[in-house]
């Protein structure tokens, strides 16, 4: 029964490359430049967005139709909760090293 855990890995992934998107966008559009769409790792955070997000679906609906709905959503949003708050704090530089870091 590994279809609520992977969905919500996937679900994790999606997350964060909606945060890139929208950090991208408010650069690009709250400054008025436009440089930031010229390079093709914009375009890889868009397709990659779209992508994690239909695949998050698909496999939590697989999920649903092999297994009961009481199992399969607390294990998905227990996970989605646990894997988006370590992987934000991973990639944003969050965690510190303790009491007394200003970073």
């Amino acid at each position: 029964m590994m279809y609520p855990v992977i969905a919500a890995i996937i679900g994790g992934q999606q997350f964060l490359l909606t945060k890139l998107g929208v950090e991208l966008a408010d650069t690009a559009f709250g400054l008025g430049r436009s440089e930031e769409f010229l390079h093709p790792v914009t375009y890889a955070i868009i397709v990659g967005t779209v992508c994690t997000s239909l695949l998050q679906l698909w496999v939590l609906n697989r999920g649903l139709a092999a297994a009961d709905a009481l199992l399969v959503v607390p294990v998905y949003q227990s996970l989605l909760t646990a894997l988006t708050t370590s992987t934000s704090a991973v990639f944003f530089d969050q965690l510190g090293n303790g009491a007394g870091d200003a970073d």
